[in-house]
């Protein structure tokens, strides 16, 4: 029954990707559709939605992250959240 829940929900991820992807008006060709259908990392398919949604290109949404910039962009999310609502 998990198995079938995780299968359930990685569809529901790639299904939202191309639907971003379409709704922002980047065209997603064959092979870069058939890399997200085909994905079965949880992580991946997380981190691709979380970049579709500022993207440039479908190219872009593959290309990887400069490692400073993906520790920067954590740590600041980190320390974000620990200032509380109002950031003092």
């Amino acid at each position: 029954r998990q198995e079938g829940l995780q299968e359930g929900l990685q569809e529901g991820e790639k299904r939202a990707l191309l639907e971003v992807l379409d709704a922002r008006g980047l065209e997603v060709d064959a092979e870069a559709r058939q890399r997200i259908l085909e994905c079965t990392r949880p992580a991946q398919l997380k981190s691709w939605l979380r970049r579709a949604v500022t993207a440039k290109s479908v190219q872009e949404l593959f290309a990887r992250a400069p490692a400073a910039s993906r520790s920067t962009s954590r740590g600041a999310k980190k320390r974000g959240r620990a200032k509380g609502p109002r950031g003092a």
